[in-house]
């Protein structure tokens, strides 16, 4: 018959740990200046836990800002809060999954990373480093595209080793366009010098003529 005093005080307990929680988590928000903090994952994730912030967008909007301070079109959404960095579409979990990572549609828009120019593979790369600066861990490419023929996930070493591929194709063909440009100029250039010598042999010519 005594068992519901024990149950009582678990009860009591666990309504004493979650005052404790939540006086924490006030005492976390009283220190942060929201116009200046920018949080680590880790923090990031601290605040979540706390339901009134996490759907909030304007504090949302202002740590994201704070962390990416070039990043625009900010939404908010139920579990993420998306962005885009050098006009990348960029996501971070607002619930408790460490997800972090480029958002778009893996065939349309990306064409599988199989057709980038050289400007868009360096702007996926510093978008990636952005993020990872932020987090510490790789990242993912999210496809929103509902197809049963593209995956859901790209692993980031995995969209990485096309867009290398990419750069490589792309600065091979740069290299070998200037070679072909040198080639041309130096050319040019010889035929310039040839043809000023041979000038320079006429004029001679007609002074020597001239004197006699």
């Amino acid at each position: 018959m005594n068992n519901w005093k024990t149950e009582v005080s678990k009860v009591i307990y666990g309504l004493e740990d979650e005052k404790n929680k939540i006086i924490k988590q006030q005492e976390f928000l009283t220190s942060i200046d929201f116009e200046k903090f920018a949080p680590n994952e880790k923090q990031w994730h601290e605040l979540m836990e706390i339901e009134e912030v996490r759907c909030n967008k304007t504090l949302c909007s202002c740590l994201i800002k704070n962390i990416f301070p070039e990043s625009t079109d900010i939404k908010l959404y139920s579990n993420s809060i998306h962005f885009k960095l050098n006009n990348i579409e960029c996501m971070v979990s607002t619930s408790r999954l460490l997800e972090v990572g480029i958002v778009g549609k893996y065939k349309k828009e990306y064409n599988e990373f199989k057709s980038l120019t050289k400007d868009q593979c360096l702007d996926l790369i510093a978008t990636v480093f952005d993020l990872r600066m932020f987090c510490g861990h790789s990242i993912d490419f999210y496809n929103t595209e509902r197809r049963k023929d593209t995956p859901n996930i790209i692993k980031q070493k995995d969209y990485f080793d096309k867009v290398d591929g990419l750069l490589r194709q792309v600065d091979n063909e740069y290299d070998i366009i200037c070679s072909r440009i040198d080639d041309i100029c130096s050319q040019i250039g010889e035929n310039a010098v040839s043809s000023k010598i041979d000038e320079e042999k006429d004029d001679d010519r007609w002074e020597d003529e001239e004197r006699d």
